[in-house]
């Protein structure tokens, strides 16, 4: 590769780039196998037409400097062939075919600059994958914004200042697998307005006051695979808000504030994980999750449980992972469970990891199902059954188990007194217990 020389001049504070003079060049690189130029945090206001001329390089980094703007000119005679770094700049204007020379660019950072968008601003970029638009004080999205982008597979625009989204927002983007508009303040989405992006699979909404989702506004998204829309205010959830998202294997309902209701998880039959930690939840009530039947982990910590009722937990065939840490209950009884689905529960039993660690436990005859829950041939050591037994731990008639880091092998009994210092498994003092308790 030939690489023309930059130079520079003091423009006010900052430096602008022009094409070189001989005995005053700034840059110049004659290796043939440079990849990356680097002209990153120089205090660049402005680039001249063609300072980049005869340029052949994979990724140009122009971040943090000072430019205000954009514009073609920038770019005559660079042959740019991957990425584009503008980020952290103070760039508020686009120019009309400021990205006509850049067609076989496939990422482009323009993070943290004071952005206004307007239709067809990305117009040129035919091989864009990769946009990335964080934190530019974004308001509005016109339609027709990312008209030419139909290869665009991720847009990253969280922590911006949004708070609707429009119908036709998405126009043209066919291709787009991942779209984050976290952290923004969105409050309304039109419907359907996602019905476009037929093969995304991962939507993040999550830190938006979005306290009122309609059923309607995920049609359309059959590919999806992952939905966060954690800390996001929601109290209730349509009972049909779900009913398209018939590939969803991932939901994130984290830190709101969830009342459950009928139905609330139609179309979730293929769901496999989901998290609902730090929602406020007091009790589980008998059939809190029918309809999830391929969930194999459901996430509880951080609540504030005091009971699971009967038949909480009926209708989840597949779970493996119970996670309830951190909560306030002092007992877990085997009704939790519906034993149509777990025949073999309390005899042969399925691996369930069960997680109660930092719950007021209260040994009493009413969890010696655990001990039957762990099936016989795995050690008791490599097993995360024992997890139940984590501090505080209470047993009647002054028996207690001091229990230090949670995977240690080491269980020492502190009560009663023929048992101090003893290390012992906590599957086998509880197995004990429950036999004289009985």
């Amino acid at each position: 590769m030939t690489q023309s020389g930059l130079t520079s001049k003091k423009d006010g504070d900052g430096i602008v780039l022009g094409t070189a003079k001989p005995g005053d060049v700034l840059y110049r690189i004659n290796d043939p196998n440079c990849e990356v130029l680097d002209l990153s945090s120089m205090s660049i206001t402005d680039i001249q037409r063609a300072a980049f001329n005869q340029t052949t390089v994979r990724v140009l980094s122009l971040e943090d400097n000072e430019l205000e703007s954009v514009n073609s000119n920038m770019w005559e005679g660079l042959y740019l062939e991957s990425t584009l770094g503008l980020s952290r700049n103070q760039i508020r204007h686009i120019a009309p075919d400021t990205w006509k020379h850049m067609g076989d660019i496939e990422m482009l950072t323009l993070s943290k600059n004071p952005l206004t968008l307007y239709e067809g601003v990305f117009k040129g970029l035919s091989n864009l994958e990769i946009l990335q638009l964080q934190s530019c004080g974004i308001t509005n999205i016109e339609e027709g914004t990312f008209d030419g982008l139909g290869r665009l597979r991720s847009l990253y625009m969280s922590s911006n200042e949004l708070t609707e989204i429009k119908a036709g927002t998405w126009r043209g983007l066919e291709s787009l697998i991942y779209l984050s508009l976290s952290g923004n303040h969105i409050v309304s989405i039109a419907p359907s307005v996602f019905s476009q992006l037929h093969n995304l699979l991962e939507l993040s909404l999550s830190g938006n006051p979005l306290s009122n989702l309609q059923g309607d506004i995920f049609t359309g998204l059959q590919s999806l695979r992952t939905l966060q829309i954690e800390n996001c205010e929601i109290s209730q959830l349509s009972p049909n808000l779900f009913a398209n998202l018939k590939s969803l294997e991932s939901l994130n309902l984290q830190r709101n504030d969830l009342e459950f209701t009928k139905n609330m998880w139609k179309g979730l039959e293929n769901l496999q994980e989901m998290w609902l930690k730090e929602n406020h939840i007091g009790v589980l009530r008998s059939g809190s999750f029918i309809g999830l039947q391929s969930l194999t982990e459901l996430e509880l910590a951080f609540n504030e449980l005091t009971y699971i009722e009967p038949g909480a937990l009926a209708g989840l065939p597949q779970i493996k992972v119970l996670k309830l840490w951190y909560n306030n209950l002092t007992t877990l009884e085997s009704n939790i469970f519906d034993t149509n689905d777990f025949p073999n529960t309390f005899g042969h039993p399925v691996d369930i990891d069960i997680r109660l660690e930092s719950n007021p436990i209260q040994c009493t005859e009413s969890i010696c199902w655990l001990h039957d829950a762990v099936p016989p041939e795995v050690d008791e050591y490599e097993s995360s059954y024992y997890d139940y037994l984590y501090p505080p731990i209470e047993f009647p008639s002054g028996f207690s188990m001091d229990i230090s880091e949670r995977h240690s092998r080491e269980r020492r009994c502190a009560n009663p007194w023929c048992w101090s210092s003893n290390n012992i498994g906590s599957l086998t003092a509880l197995g004990i217990f429950c036999e004289e308790y009985q």
